[in-house]
C-alpha cells in the first residue's frame, strides 16, 4: 500500500507549512507502529495567494515560509488518546515531491479500526533561531515555540491538522491521502521609519531599530487554534538594521521607507505589548533607535547614540502588522527627557 498527503496552501490567515519536531505522551504510552514501514507519503503540494484585509497580511522580517521555501517538516498523529512518533518528511526539489518514513498506525488500517479516527498534526518553521515542538498531555495536542534575538532569524510557524479514519482516506487500490492545509499561526511585523514635519530641519540618519520586551515562549494549543504565553516574564529583543547594501546608515525622509529589505518580517508571538510611559529609564516596551540627529547644514550634532520611543501594539494570530515609527519631537532619551524641545 502506498500513502500520499495533499497539501494545499492558503493565504497567510490560512496557510501552509509545518515544524520539525518530535512528540510524547507521558501518560498514555505511544501508539502501536507498523511492524514494517514500507508505506512511503508521498505530497501534492499546491499554493494559494497571499490575503489582504482587514490588515495587511504577509510580512516578515525573516522571509516568510511559503511552499516553494518548506525543506521538511514533521508529522505526528494522535489515536486512541495516545501520540505516535513524530515523522520527518522532506521535500525532493529535483521531483518536486515530498518523502518520508510516516505511514498510518498498523492496528487502524484492518477490521472495525479501520474506521477509527486518526487525528494528524504537521508543522514547521523557517528560522535556525527558533525552536518548536509538538507534544501531547492530558488529552491535548500541542506545539511548545520559542524565538530568539535576531530579527534575520526569527521563524515563521506553520501548523496544519486533519482528522480521519483510514477507510476515509484509501482509495479503491488501498492508497490514503491526507489533505493538509497549513496555517501561518505566529503574528509578523513590518516595521516603516519617517521623519514629522518638525523635523524638516534636521537630518536624521539610522543605524539600527531594536524593539524591546517581547514575550519569548509560547505554547500553541492545536485542539482550539490558540496561543498562551508560557512566562509573561520571559522577555527577548529584537534588532532589525535600518541600512541596506554598503551604507552604514539610512537617511530618515518625511516619506515612510522600510526598515531593512521590502518584504522581511518580523515574526513574534501573537501577544499584546504595553507600551512605555515615557517617564524614568525605558521600560514594559519599546523601541531603541539608534540614530544621529544634525542641523540641516551639518553644523550642529544634536544627537548621536539611542533614543527612545514607547511601542503599544495588539499582535493577532494570522495577521501582518505594519507600524510606521515617526521621529519627531517626542524622541526621548534614556531618562525619559525629550531630545528634541
Amino acid at each position: 500500500m502506498k500513502y500520499s498527503v495533499i497539501l494545499s496552501a492558503l493565504p497567510l490567515a490560512c496557510l501552509m507549512a509545518c515544524l520539525q519536531a518530535c512528540s510524547t505522551d507521558e501518560d498514555g504510552g505511544v501508539a502501536e507502529e507498523p511492524a514494517v514501514q514500507n508505506h512511503a507519503i508521498k505530497f501534492s503540494v499546491k499554493e494559494r495567494p497571499l490575503g489582504g484585509t482587514p490588515v495587511q497580511k504577509g510580512m516578515r522580517r525573516s522571509p516568510e515560509t511559503t511552499l516553494e521555501n518548506i525543506s521538511v517538516f514533521s508529522l505526528s498523529f494522535v489515536v486512541d488518546n495516545s501520540s505516535g512518533e513524530s515523522k520527518k518528511v522532506t521535500k525532493d526539489v529535483v521531483g518536486n515531491t515530498w518523502e518520508g518514513d510516516a505511514a498510518w498506525p498498523a492496528s487502524y488500517v484492518s477490521g472495525t479500526k479501520a474506521d477509527t479516527k486518526v487525528a494528524w498534526y504537521a508543522h514547521t518553521v523557517n528560522g535556525s533561531h527558533c525552536e518548536e515542538q509538538f507534544a501531547y498531555d492530558d488529552g491535548r495536542p500541542f506545539v511548545y515555540f520559542t524565538v530568539e534575538e535576531n530579527a534575520e532569524e526569527t521563524g515563521d510557524l506553520l501548523v496544519a491538522q486533519t482528522t480521519k479514519s483510514y477507510n476515509e482516506c484509501k482509495d479503491s487500490n488501498g492508497d490514503a491521502q491526507l489533505a493538509l492545509t497549513f496555517n501561518h499561526v505566529c503574528s509578523a511585523i513590518q516595521l516603516y521609519i519617517s521623519k514629522t514635519a518638525s523635523l524638516t530641519d534636521y537630518t536624521v540618519e539610522v543605524r539600527k531599530v531594536v524593539l524591546h520586551n517581547v514575550a519569548s515562549a509560547g505554547t500553541f494549543y492545536l485542539d482550539n487554534d490558540t496561543w498562551e504565553i508560557d512566562d509573561p516574564d520571559a522577555k527577548t529583543y529584537f534588532t532589525v538594521k535600518a541600512y541596506k547594501g554598503n551604507d552604514n546608515y539610512l537617511t530618515v525622509e518625511e516619506t515612510a521607507q522600510v526598515l531593512g529589505e521590502e518584504g522581511d518580517y518580523l515574526f513574534v508571538i501573537p501577544q499584546t505589548l504595553t507600551g512605555w510611559d515615557k517617564t524614568g529609564t525605558p521600560s514594559d516596551c519599546y523601541l531603541e533607535i539608534d540614530c544621529k540627529i544634525t542641523t540641516k547644514d551639518g553644523q550642529t550634532v544634536v544627537h548621536n547614540g539611542s533614543a527612545y520611543i514607547s511601542f503599544s501594539a495588539t499582535l493577532e494570530q494570522n495577521y501582518i502588522h505594519p507600524f510606521n515609527i515617526k521621529i519627531g519631537t517626542g524622541l526621548r532619551d534614556v531618562n525619559g527627557n525629550k531630545i528634541i524641545q
